[in-house]
């Protein structure tokens, strides 16, 4: 039997990609300021940003199908038999009871939920008062539901992604605060050079997952038309994320009709495009610079859209042609971002005809721009969030001191 070890951990609980990034940037942050130990739990997925930023995984994990761990949350029947069927449920009781062990062997575990509220009622299992990021949810698209309340009261303390819905929680009795976008945090911004002539430029969000090589094909063809018919010309910056192969990628330019010169560099531009007068640099990385890069955006993507609008580049939407980007998320995020974004329909001559119209209509972008730097509220989260723990932990050391 293991003895127990009256120590000071941080154990951050999350589930889902956007969600183990934030994790991840504040775990770093806490053991940067505290040196305690920290260690993540990604409740369905491999964990790859608490890897990176060099953050411990140590609990049962591993990686699950694209939308695993939301069917309850959704009601879809057939979502939860595919979940049940690829062992969600053995997993989750697995990480329950992995965390009932982390509380036994640390009396001093400090829990932190980054996602729902079912990521709250996990983190429950190792402290009595978890402290709580709530990431999915704004009161700009709905009010949290009575139950999900009844979850969010045991928390310590509820960070939210907005203002707005601090006080909506707030009008109910639940500490709630908004201290910044931790999601604005975890953009890269490095100052890379992409070397763009001084002309307008637009940012290609495709998104990561499989659908995101269909997306691209209407995107090219967007981008090709939209350089044909501007006057002023026009350049490109692509987002390619780790997810999407290069020889995939390169087989969509080939058949959407574009040369496509691959480069030797793996982060940064790994390839350019031409098309016609259309040229484009495809980008691995530097998300964030390739936003400031960017004049607007035009793309189907959750967390990644919702950085750009929040660095106030404003937003043309339109429904993917997979399973994800369908035109009910889309509402849901056009109600989050408000006149940040335009949804479209998935017409590539309407698309190209309000891209245009945007570009030269400067008064308009400038408001879309304040909008969404509005609604996402700046950032400042990671540091505001990593400064709370490590005051409630360090308070937590010395009371176990004294005793």
């Amino acid at each position: 039997m293991k003895e127990r070890i009256d120590v000071t951990k941080v154990l951050f609980v999350s589930n889902g990609y956007s969600e183990d990034m934030m994790a991840a940037a504040i775990a770093a942050a806490v053991r940067s300021k505290t040196g305690m130990a920290v260690e993540g739990l990604p409740l369905v997925g491999p964990g790859l940003s608490y890897t990176g930023a060099g953050i411990d995984i140590e609990g049962p994990h591993r990686q699950m199908p694209p939308g695993a761990g939301f069917s309850l949350r959704d009601r879809n029947p057939t979502a939860i038999w595919r979940d049940i069927k690829h062992g969600l449920v053995e997993l989750t009781l697995r990480q329950i009871a992995y965390i009932r062990r982390q509380a036994r062997l640390y009396p001093g575990l400090k829990t932190v939920a980054v996602g729902d509220a079912f990521v709250l009622w996990m983190a429950g299992y190792g402290c009595l008062h978890p402290v709580f990021v709530d990431t999915p949810i704004s009161a700009y698209i709905r009010p949290h539901r009575w139950l999900e309340k009844i979850v969010l009261k045991r928390a310590e303390v509820v960070f939210t992604r907005d203002e707005a819905t601090a006080r909506e929680l707030q009008s109910s009795d639940i500490n709630a605060l908004f201290v910044g976008s931790s999601m604005l945090d975890c953009l890269e911004i490095s100052g890379f050079d992409f070397g763009l002539p001084s002309r307008d430029c637009v940012a290609l969000l495709p998104g990561s997952r499989v659908e995101a090589y269909g997306n691209l094909a209407v995107l090219l063809d967007i981008a090709a038309d939209m350089a044909a018919h501007c006057e002023k010309g026009l350049d490109f910056l692509l987002a390619a994320a780790p997810t999407l192969t290069k020889n995939r990628l390169e087989e969509v330019f080939y058949k959407g009709g574009w040369r496509y010169l691959p480069t030797d560099a793996e982060r940064g531009i790994i390839a350019k495009a031409e098309c016609g007068q259309a040229r484009l640099a495809v980008v691995r990385g530097y998300f964030g610079d390739l936003l400031l890069a960017s004049i607007m955006v035009i793309g189907q993507a959750g967390t990644a859209c919702e950085q750009a609008v929040g660095l106030g580049r404003p937003l043309l939407t339109f429904p993917g042609v997979g399973p994800q980007i369908r035109e009910r998320f889309l509402l849901t995020q056009k109600r989050l971002l408000g006149e940040a974004v335009e949804l479209l329909p998935a017409d590539k001559e309407i698309i190209t005809r309000r891209a245009l119209q945007l570009l030269n209509d400067r008064s308009r972008l400038e408001h879309m721009s304040r909008v969404g730097q509005e609604r996402m509220g700046g950032g400042g989260g990671v540091e505001a969030i990593a400064d709370y723990l490590s005051r409630s932990c360090m308070i937590k050391e010395q009371a176990d001191a004294i005793r």
